[in-house]
């Protein structure tokens, strides 16, 4: 095998291999996507607990 021939067919695997690895990103990706997609607001923002005149007037005074 002359060393043309052996670089070429390393060539064609590396090329083939970058190939694969492009695809699973994409399909990584993809379920990602489907992931987030599925979840709802409330599971990622809690909503903020209301809060009473008292405590509004403690945080504006107390600074806490």
């Amino acid at each position: 095998m002359s060393k043309t021939t052996k670089n070429q067919s390393i060539l064609r695997w590396l090329e083939s291999e970058k190939l694969k690895d492009s695809k699973e990103v994409e399909n990584v990706k993809k379920k990602y996507i489907q992931e987030i997609k599925g979840l709802k607001k409330e599971e990622i923002f809690k909503e903020p607990k209301k809060l009473t005149l008292w405590q509004k007037l403690k945080i504006l005074l107390l600074g806490n």
